[in-house]
C-alpha cells in the first residue's frame, strides 16, 4: 500500500549560546516544528530531537540532507584552532595550558 504524504516541509536555521553553544536546524511540517538537529561546539555532539513520534524516513532522510548541506561540519572551536576534527570527535575544545620555560 503506498501511502502519498502531503505536507509542506520548511526550516529554520538556528544558534543557541544560552543553555548550550551551537547551531542546527528546526524542521517543520506544516508550521509545526517535529525535528531538530543540532551541532553543539562545546559538547562536541551532533544530536537530533524529536517532538513528534512515527516520522516518515523520508522526511528524516530530507532532514539529515538538509542538516548537512546547511550546517558545517567543522565545531567552531576547532574551526578557531585552524584543524577540522574528524566526524564525531570527541576531542576538547578546551585551550591546552601551556607552560613558559621557568614556569614549575
Amino acid at each position: 500500500m503506498n501511502k502519498s504524504h502531503k505536507f509542506e516541509l520548511s526550516y529554520v536555521i538556528a544558534s543557541d549560546v544560552s543553555s548550550r553553544d551551537g547551531i542546527g536546524v528546526e524542521i517543520y511540517i506544516n508550521n509545526e516544528m517535529i525535528i531538530e538537529i543540532f551541532r553543539d561546539d562545546t559538547a562536541m555532539t551532533r544530536t537530533i530531537t524529536c517532538f513528534r513520534n512515527d516520522i516518515p524516513l523520508d522526511i528524516m532522510e530530507e532532514s539529515l540532507r538538509i542538516f548537512r548541506l546547511k550546517i558545517p561540519w567543522e565545531y567552531i572551536c576547532d574551526a578557531q584552532q585552524g584543524d577540522a576534527p574528524e566526524p564525531d570527535s570527541r576531542r576538547s575544545c578546551l585551550s591546552e595550558t601551556k607552560s613558559r620555560p621557568g614556569d614549575l
